[in-house]
């Protein structure tokens, strides 16, 4: 619109200068030639920027109905008012598509920037990590998304998260599995408070607590150099030590809680069993199994019906958690490829492969595959608002970089920033493939990580009236889908924002990302 005003103002001035040269008594003929073909310059650039802008002005709909296809033209005042009701337009066409459908669209919540403290810091899993030191970011989830830092001494932690443990049945209403991009990293557990029965007892070396003390939950965290830190989930790390430190002979691959058992895998090949009695965990005897080898360890474990999944290179080896033996074994790859993510829903498990963009799905009980999904059309899709080289870049690398299991949807996390969901629910053997939905917030570089959050608020309506009558307020509880990784990205109008001055400022800045399920 600018441009057009300018070029209109220019050819009103050359009108004046014409009209002006007109009255010289000199020769003046080359002037008026060289006004004029400056005119029909001027002008024929004013036509065109006038044609197209016209062009971005108007939208044109098709309506389907019972007479026929129909073409109806909206005309906008603006190219940004159009860009602006289109996209309102479409979120409101997928919602509405949706609405039908047993699981309505994720509301995107908001983008939470993670700053650097130090250089060289990388957020892999609700933790920021560089060479020298560690510290632990939390977000605290009330009516206000508020972010913390709190120093630990921690060395070479590789993942904290805060997702929910197994229950007493060794269930899990939302399952997550993250990409780890060195085998060295291993999903932390938290033990909740009712599954507590008693805390890290007098063979931890831990001393007298309280009863109080004890019947809190705690979170393991396994890092690099074979360590386990056993911390409060209520306490202040900045000022309070870890309550144990439990030293292995090789880096924590994986840690996973089950049936009052925690099971943690490491990477030479064994898994260690920890279990507890009356008197607390067992923390000096753990038992011992071997499943793996040094050469091919055991990277993941997966709570599947009960029993324990467990990814060696490119097979799974399923562990029955009574006998402790390894009862069948399952080939996911052929060419030996590394499983990196893993996760379970209802009676399926959903499997990512290293540098794939194919997601298998197999039964839980039956060990059958029963499909596999090509993620790279729906990535693709997201991206067509990208530039060519970006999107050309990101098509070529596309692999699965986490998933996530929750309230019937599986949730992908991509290297192209994309985060895609499909439904999972009432799969078996001979179901068609389901619909793969791009999400269109997502980040500029890699998802590094997905997880669940469960956060309970209070109801302010009708507070006072209860608070009358000596009655608590009722609580709601919402389920939150938090993502991770590299700068924050609209994939709707990534395109409109190439030449925009802040463009690439932020790419760089750790973002979370949080959605209401």
């Amino acid at each position: 619109m600018k441009e057009i005003e300018q070029l209109t103002e220019d050819c009103n001035k050359l009108q004046q200068i014409s009209e002006l040269t007109v009255s010289l008594r000199c020769q003046h003929q080359v002037l008026e030639d060289t006004i004029r073909d400056l005119q029909r310059e001027i002008q024929r650039q004013l036509n065109d920027r006038q044609s197209n802008d016209s062009q971005l002005s108007q939208l044109e709909l098709t309506l389907n109905s019972p007479t026929g296809a129909q073409t109806m033209t909206v005309v906008f005042s603006k190219p940004e008012k159009r860009t602006q009701w289109e996209e309102t337009f479409t979120d409101a066409k997928q919602k509405l598509a949706t609405s039908v459908e047993k699981h309505p669209t994720p509301e995107f919540i908001s983008s939470v920037p993670i700053r650097k403290t130090r250089a060289v810091m990388v957020m892999l899993d609700n933790i920021s990590i560089e060479d020298a030191a560690q510290q632990l970011k939390k977000l605290q989830l009330n009516n206000k998304t508020q972010q913390s830092t709190d120093e630990d001494d921690t060395d070479n932690v590789q993942l904290e998260s805060s997702s929910s443990s197994d229950d007493s049945e060794g269930e899990n209403s939302c399952d997550k599995s993250t990409n780890n991009q060195t085998p060295a990293q291993s999903d932390p557990i938290v033990i909740p408070q009712h599954q507590q029965q008693d805390s890290i007892g007098s063979n931890s070396g831990l001393g007298d607590e309280s009863e109080n003390n004890q019947n809190q939950s705690t979170m393991w965290l396994g890092t690099e150099d074979g360590c386990i830190h056993v911390y409060n989930c209520t306490d202040n790390i900045r000022i309070k030590k870890n309550k144990i430190k439990i030293q292995h002979v090789s880096a924590v691959y994986s840690i996973l809680y089950l049936d009052n058992r925690v099971f943690v895998s490491l990477a030479n090949g064994d898994i260690l069993i920890y279990t507890r009695d009356v008197n607390g965990w067992n923390t000096t005897s753990p038992l011992h199994i071997s499943v793996g080898t040094v050469t091919e360890p055991v990277t993941k474990l997966l709570n599947v019906a009960g029993k324990i999944w467990c990814s060696i290179q490119g097979i799974i080896k399923v562990l029955n958690t009574s006998s402790l033996h390894v009862e069948n074994q399952i080939q996911i790859s052929n060419d030996s490829k590394p499983i990196t993510n893993m996760a379970t829903l209802s009676n399926c498990v959903w499997i990512s492969i290293q540098n794939s963009a194919h997601i298998k799905c197999f039964h839980s009980t039956s060990y059958d595959l029963l499909f596999e999904v090509n993620l790279a059309p729906s990535v693709n899709k997201m991206l067509s608002n990208c530039d060519d080289i970006i999107r050309q870049h990101k098509a070529a690398c596309l692999r699965v970089t986490s998933l996530l299991a929750c309230k019937d949807l599986i949730w992908v996390g991509t290297s192209a920033g994309v985060l895609l969901t499909i439904p999972a629910q009432g799969l078996c053997q001979g179901s068609p493939i389901p619909a793969v939905t791009g999400i269109p917030h997502g980040h500029t570089g890699h998802v590094r990580f997905l997880t669940t959050v469960e956060t309970t608020s209070l109801i302010d309506e009708n507070a006072k009236r209860l608070s009358m009558h000596g009655k608590t307020k009722p609580e709601i509880t919402k389920t939150l889908v938090i993502s991770g990784g590299d700068g924050y990205e609209d994939f709707r109008s990534s395109g409109n924002n190439t030449m925009s001055e802040i463009a690439g400022r932020e790419d760089s800045t750790n973002h979370l990302l949080l959605w209401d399920v």
